[in-house]
């Protein structure tokens, strides 16, 4: 008899798994982290989702300047050092779950998509706060 075995990726396995931080968002901004990394792929795909999706209330470059033009209140800015402080996986949860006026987009962005936004909010904030490192 044969023995199959199965080797399965991180990202691959956290798509199985069950979203456990339903309300907890102090639980999710600790034990969650991010399973993919900012590759360019990755990058591409959250800066398409962001401006579909966040940057109507965020801004494009996450400033807080609605393209909505009164329609809704502003969302905030994200490069606040209260935003820039919190952990990728307190950043999933606000979009996973929403916040304030800010709906869930559970349903409408995928897991990895979500992921792809917050890797893609990072970029944002290092450009708008780069450091002499970031410049080399």
């Amino acid at each position: 008899a044969t023995t199959e075995i199965y080797t399965l990726s991180l990202p691959t396995l956290f798509r199985s798994m069950p979203y456990m931080f339903d309300k907890n968002p102090d639980s999710a901004a600790v034990d969650m982290t991010n399973p993919y990394p900012a590759t360019e792929a990755n990058l591409i795909l959250g800066k398409r989702k962001y401006l579909t999706y966040c940057s109507p209330c965020h801004g494009d470059i996450g400033d807080g300047t609605s393209r909505l033009k009164g329609q809704f209140p502003p969302g905030p800015t994200l490069h606040s050092d209260k935003v820039m402080s919190w952990s990728d996986g307190r950043i999933y949860y606000v979009i996973t779950e929403g916040q304030n006026v800010m709906p869930s987009y559970a349903k409408t962005v995928t897991r990895k998509e979500r992921w792809a936004i917050v890797n893609y909010i990072r970029v944002l904030q290092r450009a708008m706060d780069a450091k002499a490192e970031d410049m080399q």
